[in-house]
């Protein structure tokens, strides 16, 4: 019964942790920037990345909340780049 009890616990405080540390959309535009910004071959690149890429991303990224977690959708057009992020700074592409 208490190893239960201890197991009950440990996913309680877990799913906590999650939903304190969901990440927001500006979270995820920021990282998906630094992501571009490390990507990118110049410095030229880098600074446009960062004013054009951010305005870009506000306008055609979409949040879904999950309490725990979210799916983060930038529509590109013809298709879409879906991401999970969870823990404030974790993020993983779906597709």
């Amino acid at each position: 019964m208490s190893r239960l009890v201890s197991i009950f616990i440990v996913v309680l405080l877990l799913v906590i942790l999650m939903v304190l540390t969901n990440p927001t959309e500006n979270q995820f535009i920021d990282w998906a920037v630094k992501q571009a910004e490390n990507n990118a071959d110049s410095k030229i690149e880098r600074i446009l990345g960062d004013v054009l890429g951010r305005s870009v991303l506000q306008l055609s990224t979409t949040r879904r909340d999950f309490l725990a977690f979210s799916i983060f959708t930038i529509d590109k057009g013809n298709a879409q780049g879906v991401f999970l992020g969870f823990l404030r700074y974790i993020f993983i592409q779906l597709n």
